[in-house]
């Protein structure tokens, strides 16, 4: 595949991510590159990270809860591990490729979810509703061992996902940069999930 600097980007990548037991949905979506005098497009290359997903001619790939998919799975990659999504246009018969200017980033997605009580896992949000001055507090009677804190909005779009790296993890509300509403936040530990509401106001 060679890659041309000249040739025309696409615009507004956009992706979100949600789950809904048992099953993961997402949209990936943008718009075509401006119109080329000299280059002919022919379609758009998917990445995860810098692994070829698939060459495509449309401009969203999708799999929602109206059980509508054009991606024939769920989009996991890498034992469903975070990773970044590029994409790229595809030009002329030869298939050069443009560079690509913006990146998504996927936090990984849910596999085989289940909730539980876990006594080891202690996800504290006080007080609630909270404030940009409150604090998640998430504790662990043990070594952290993959765990994930994941926070989606209503609308199911991830706001926050990172790995539990201490027995204690502390997270300002301030740091989210969130509007008020209701939020669901999630501690993820070998396929199974406990999850608390959290509803944010000034």
């Amino acid at each position: 595949m060679v890659i041309l600097a000249q040739l025309n980007p696409i615009k507004n990548l956009y992706f979100y991510a949600w789950y809904e037991m048992p099953n993961n949905f997402f949209q990936l979506r943008w718009s075509p590159p401006d119109s080329s005098l000299t280059d002919t497009l022919v379609g758009y290359n998917i990445y995860r990270d810098s692994v070829l997903y698939r060459f495509q001619t449309d401009t969203t790939m999708h799999h929602i809860d109206t059980w509508d998919t054009n991606a024939g799975e769920d989009f996991l990659y890498n034992n469903s591990c975070p990773f970044y999504i590029h994409v790229t246009a595809v030009y002329n018969s030869v298939h050069i490729e443009s560079i690509y200017n913006d990146s998504a980033y996927c936090y990984g997605f849910a596999i085989n979810i289940k909730e539980i009580q876990n006594n080891n896992i202690k996800l504290e949000i006080l007080p609630n509703p909270v404030s940009d001055n409150s604090i998640i507090t998430i504790h662990l009677d043990k070594i952290p061992n993959g765990e994930q804190l994941i926070i989606v909005n209503e609308q199911g779009i991830v706001i926050k996902g990172m790995l539990l790296v201490s027995r204690i993890t502390k997270i300002n509300i301030s740091d989210l940069s969130i509007k008020n509403g209701l939020y669901f936040c999630s501690i993820i530990e070998k396929g199974q999930v406990i999850t608390n509401k959290m509803i944010k106001l000034k």
